[in-house]
């Protein structure tokens, strides 16, 4: 078999013309545009070069389609994209490249052409949006195996734990604030009493609990007070947050 001829100046400068403008625009130019660029291109001379097994050989290591298919995809590239997206092939992706005959540079340049990228694109949406049922298997395979984050993560879904809700503000420091307000108006001891009871329910801490009553009742004039008497006639030392927007006392 005869081997081509080297490729011409002029078809080295197509060459690299048509790569330069397929890596900026995402496919080959036209003939208009190149004729446009290479001032009125012979239409023979043009033909040749399409021809040419040389230029195709350059454009295919290149991994340029030239001619430009428009909306059409080769039968390489439609290989390449159903074995890239197989979810169950554990393969890296130059291996898989690799094995069917693609570079990684032609992937990368294919990648450049918005309807090949935009193909690609819709394929893989359309597998995750039908893969819901694998991250709910993997979700109970942690949730079994007593994994933290997946039991959280399992909570969350099921609307069980809302972390980024109101019930995680700091509910001491609001009660806190709550009862100082109370204070400055109800000087009856016994409502401050029932009242007192009541809130102090909510505190988590029964050191806290009891120190909130006493407080009230001894209608102390801040209840930021570091100390607070307890029940007995012993004295506890009961840490109490300031009020929301005031810093802490050193």
């Amino acid at each position: 078999m005869t081997e081509p001829a080297a490729l011409s100046d002029l078809e080295l400068d197509l060459i690299f013309y048509i790569e330069r403008f397929a890596a900026t625009n995402g496919t080959a130019p036209t003939d208009a545009q190149l004729n446009q660029r290479f001032a009125n291109l012979d239409a023979d001379v043009l033909a040749n070069f399409k021809a040419n097994p040389l230029v195709q050989k350059s454009f295919k290591v290149r991994g340029i389609v030239y001619p430009a298919m428009d909306d059409k995809l080769t039968d390489a590239q439609m290989h390449a994209i159903a074995t890239m997206l197989d979810p169950l092939d554990r393969r890296s992706d130059a291996k898989k490249l690799a094995d069917i005959g693609i570079t990684t540079r032609q992937w990368a340049t294919w990648l450049l052409d918005d309807q090949f990228a935009a193909y690609v694109h819709d394929r893989s949406e359309k597998l995750l949006a039908n893969s819901v049922y694998e991250g709910h298997k993997g979700l109970i395979k942690g949730v079994r195996n007593g994994n933290v984050a997946a039991v959280k993560a399992m909570y969350e879904i099921t609307g069980r734990y809302r972390p980024n809700e109101e019930q995680q503000i700091d509910v001491r420091r609001i009660l806190h604030t709550f009862i100082e307000i109370i204070q400055k108006y109800v000087k009856d001891p016994v409502i401050l009493h029932h009242l007192a009871m009541d809130l102090s329910q909510a505190a988590s801490a029964e050191s806290l609990s009891t120190g909130l009553s006493n407080q009230m009742l001894s209608n102390a004039e801040n209840f930021r007070a570091r100390e607070l008497t307890g029940v007995v006639s012993n004295r506890q030392t009961i840490p109490i947050p300031s009020p929301i927007g005031e810093a802490d006392d050193d």
